[in-house]
């Protein structure tokens, strides 16, 4: 539509209750990439209106506000929720690599902490996230 965004479009498209639970949760992430139109061509402009690529997630203690893809990344790659996250889930793949996705690992706290912690502590380096994954008592069991 003129003078409509895709952002805008798709807005008014997910507003109603069935669909606006999820996009809530999911499409922020989607806005930092704005910049990139269905082809995955970098543009300015949509539809003749500047590209907004900004958004804010929060959930629980999860809280990102960013102004583009670029701002969003780097405060994911600085995250301990992310960290958490990415340990668990590899840690998971590595003790139980045919478990389906919707089942849960017999993981704890305790098991993906310290994993988590130091994958954090070594400013995200993944040699120290799968090295502490393979020592882990979760994986020597």
């Amino acid at each position: 539509m003129a003078g409509t965004t895709d952002r805008e479009f798709h807005a008014q498209a997910v507003s109603p209750s069935p669909c606006s639970a999820c996009h809530t949760l999911l499409d922020p992430f989607g806005h930092a990439f704005e910049h990139f139109d269905r082809s995955g061509n970098y543009r300015d402009l949509d539809n003749g209106l500047p590209v907004d690529a900004s958004d804010a997630f929060v959930r629980g203690s999860w809280s990102f506000k960013f102004s583009s893809i670029d701002d969003l990344a780097l405060q994911l790659a600085e995250s301990c929720e992310v960290a958490r996250c990415i340990s668990r889930s590899l840690l998971r793949e590595a003790i139980v690599p045919d478990l389906p996705a919707n089942a849960d690992a017999p993981l704890t706290d305790d098991d993906v902490t310290p994993i988590a912690k130091a994958f954090a502590d070594s400013g995200f380096s993944m040699r120290t996230l799968v090295r502490s994954i393979v020592e882990s008592p979760a994986f020597l069991r």
